[in-house]
């Protein structure tokens, strides 16, 4: 499979090399010397033997910044793990990095209609596991249209004034107060560029989630696979 290609030397290249056992930057110095070289040779894995490389974010240090991912780099390290299937190498690397494995309570909030789709059979799954399923508005009717037992949630505009009457439904307090175990927040595609001064509710519920140190996934194919390895 290709990684990459391009001509910097990524850090996929010694993470290649070291799954596979082939100095590949060996190889790749020869070629630029003009050095006679071997083949590539084979690798001859074996079938329960995957490795996988998850990275590390500095959210939590850089107060203020949202924590979603666009095309910039923005991870500050990289944790590679092996396992016998990519589903233990992915949760060995995920607890590497310091995420906690979700206890009870997982928070969803998807923002278009293509991946509410595409996370239904995911959802239902944990819902099978024994989790209780927390939701936004349009999610929350989403699932129960689908069967899915969910606690609707709602980011209050004025939280002092509702607190009261409105705690039970507060997606800040329950936050706040430790009841979220896991966060997953896929925003919309149109809303991942908004001007800095923009404070959505997405952005501030993402926020404090990092400020909180409540385990936060905002991409859709990282979702599923996490929801997968829990399951196995």
């Amino acid at each position: 499979d290709l990684i990459e290609c391009n001509v910097r030397a990524a850090r996929s290249f010694p993470f290649v090399s070291k799954v596979t056992g082939i100095d590949a930057i060996e190889l790749a110095t020869d070629v630029m010397l003009g050095l006679p070289i071997e083949p590539y040779p084979a690798s001859n894995l074996p079938p329960d033997y995957v490795g996988i490389k998850v990275p590390q974010f500095s959210f939590g240090r850089l107060a203020g910044a949202d924590p979603i991912l666009g095309v910039e780099m923005a991870s500050t390290g990289e944790v590679a793990c092996f396992g016998k299937d990519k589903y233990e190498a992915y949760l060995k690397a995920l607890l590497s990095t310091g995420m906690t494995m979700p206890k009870k309570n997982v928070l969803l909030s998807i923002g278009s209609f293509k991946e509410k789709l595409e996370m239904l059979p995911s959802v239902q799954k944990l819902h099978a596991l024994g989790y209780n399923i927390f939701a936004t508005a349009g999610t929350s009717d989403f699932l129960q249209e689908h069967g899915v037992p969910v606690k609707y949630l709602e980011a209050l505009e004025d939280e002092d004034e509702g607190k009261s009457q409105k705690s039970e439904y507060s997606l800040n307090q329950h936050i706040a107060n430790n009841l979220i175990d896991l966060y997953i927040n896929l925003p919309s595609k149109n809303r991942y560029r908004r001007p800095a001064s923009y404070m959505s509710k997405g952005y501030r519920s993402r926020r404090m989630a990092v400020d909180f140190a409540i385990p936060l996934v905002t991409n859709v194919k990282c979702a599923k696979l996490f929801i997968e390895a829990l399951a196995r």
